[in-house]
């Protein structure tokens, strides 16, 4: 039974020993195809962030836009069609001159 347990012991330090030893031979950094992922994600990022800042600016710019003070007042002639108070002052002066 003794003689068993070292030879156990025996073929699990020579296989631990070999086992640290091919640490060496693990490649370091990214394959081709791991790179070639990352970049096509970038790409994604890139390509949703760019509407979305011009949405975002957009939307900025039109909070602090300035309003008129006085909105443009418009009436109604006899046919329903809308007239400006320009226009309606102008409707009058011909109807009055012919």
């Amino acid at each position: 039974m003794q003689k068993i347990t070292r030879l156990t012991l025996a073929i699990l330090i020579v296989g631990g020993g070999a086992s640290f030893a091919s640490d060496s031979l693990v490649r370091q950094g990214s394959s081709l195809g791991v790179q070639l992922f990352l970049a096509f994600l970038a790409i994604i990022v890139i390509f949703q962030l760019l509407p979305g800042l011009t949405l975002f600016v957009n939307m900025v710019r039109e909070l602090f836009r300035r309003v008129p003070r006085k909105p443009a007042v418009a009436s109604y002639c006899r046919s329903g069609c809308r007239v400006s108070r320009a226009d309606e002052k102008a409707l009058f002066r011909r109807g009055l001159q012919g």
